[in-house]
Order: C-alpha cells, then structure tokens, then sequence
C-alpha cells in the first residue's frame, strides 16, 4: 500500500504558454517534470486553452477504461456523452445521441485508431478537439478540413499520474487519484431479484462514468451507452431530477437501465 511521502519535491518546466488560463484576465502556461516530455502530440489546430487540458484528460481516460470500442465526449469538464460500438463510427454516433445538443463544441476522446469513416462523422458538426490513440493517413486528410479543430494522439506509453496535488488555503492538498475498483464484481446484492447480465453490464459501464462526473453525480445508464448526467448539483435529487430531465428531453429509453451514484 503506498504511503503518502513526508515531503513532495517537483521541479517543473515551462512547456507552452496558453493565450490565457480559465478566465481571459488570467495568466497561464503547462508546465512539466524535469526530465519528462509530453506523451500526447497535437498534430493540428488552434493553441489548447486552460480547461482544454483539464478535459482532455478525461476524454482519453474514460474510453480507455472499457476493452470494447468506446466514445466519450466532454463538455465542460462532465462526460455528456458516452457510447460502445460495433465499431468507432457506431460508438461516437451512440455517445451523441446522450445529448445531441451539448456535444457542440466538446472534446471527443477514442481507445482506438480513427479511420475514415469516423473522420467524415467527426468533421461535420462543430468540435474543439478529437484526441485518440491514432489516426490513419486518411483519416487525418479528411480533419485537415476542419484546420482549427485540435487532433490530438496519445502515446502508447501514456500513463496517468498516480497522485493529485491542489494548492488551497496557502498549501497544498496531495491525494492518490481515484483508480479504477473491481466493485462491481464483487457486490453484495441485498435484493430478492438479482440484476440480469444486462443490468450488470450498465451497472459497470455507469460506475466507470460517475467517477467522472463532478459531485453530486448521478448518471443512468444502459449496456451500451450513457442515457443522462446530473453534475454539480448542491442537492444530490436535483441531480437525479436533471439526469431523468435529460434522458426526456433526447427521447432516450430508460428501459433496461441503472442509475449510478457518488454517494
């Protein structure tokens, strides 16, 4: 088990300076350890903003999570679509469909090479930024259309940090980052009625999200794609009134699905 150290010494440098930080009025540039380079490359488009790197993140976090072909899109720091499918075009088109109208302008994140079919998908709405593994030849030709959106491939070698450091209240706040738990393997159902395969399934693919969705978070899902999000809310049922909300609105089924909760 890893104990948290007496004492935390980076060093870090200057990697790219950004046109401003979270606010136009605000400085701010991406720093690196010493010794370390990136393990992301951006092959085109504008500069990344502030919350561009914050988001990027979870765009490539979240599809790695699954061993299927999956699609997570995010907006403003929330997944506001997730999808699996047979393949990458059928997975992006399923996380759009959580919500067809926020995905404008969110950052799109793959666990597999874009190929052609996707790319023609990807270059048709307006979309900060797609970040994936890889892209074929064609693929990037056909995202050449669209110069100011970021196309952005993640080394195979990329690996999350293990810990998590905040400055607040004149120091700073160190924690281990929340890592993936084999949980839902091993629940202890206290119900008469077990859940089917099926509900299994959503079960996982809900749990993975609602990680990363900010508290109080509640998502519902089925087994192959995130149905609706409640994010940020200070009353935890107003999140689950906001999921529910959404799941209307788009014309989504609820049949077969889970809700997931961070508390």
């Amino acid at each position: 088990e890893e104990v948290l150290p007496e004492t935390v010494s980076i060093n870090l440098n200057k990697s790219a300076n950004l046109r401003y930080g979270e606010n136009p009025h605000q400085d701010a540039a991406f720093y690196l350890p010493e010794g370390k380079s990136k393990t992301w490359c951006q092959h085109q488009g504008k500069t990344l903003s502030y919350n561009n790197y914050a988001d990027m993140e979870s765009a490539f976090n979240i599809p790695l999570e699954f061993s299927e072909t999956a699609c997570a899109i995010i907006k403003h720091a929330n997944p506001c679509g997730f999808g699996l499918g047979e393949n990458l075009k059928e997975a992006y088109l399923r996380a759009v469909t959580t919500d067809p109208v926020s995905y404008f302008g969110g950052i799109v994140g793959f666990n597999q090479q874009v190929d052609t079919e996707t790319a023609h998908a990807l270059v048709q709405p307006f979309l900060e930024c797609i970040i994936a593994p890889s892209f074929s030849e064609e693929a990037s030709e056909i995202l050449k259309k669209k110069k100011n959106m970021r196309i952005i491939s993640v080394n195979a070698d990329y690996n999350e940090d293990s810990f998590f450091i905040k400055s607040v209240a004149g120091g700073y706040l160190y924690q281990q980052k929340d890592s993936l738990q084999e949980e839902v393997n091993n629940l202890n159902i206290v119900t008469k009625r077990k859940p089917t395969d099926n509900e299994y399934s959503a079960m996982k693919l809900g749990w993975k999200l609602v990680r990363k969705v900010k508290s109080n978070a509640i998502v519902l899902a089925d087994k192959t794609q995130l149905l609706g999000v409640g994010a940020g809310q200070m009353s935890r049922i107003d999140s689950v009134k906001l999921a529910i909300q959404k799941v209307t609105d788009n014309g989504l089924n609820l049949s077969g699905s889970i809700m997931a909760s961070d508390a």
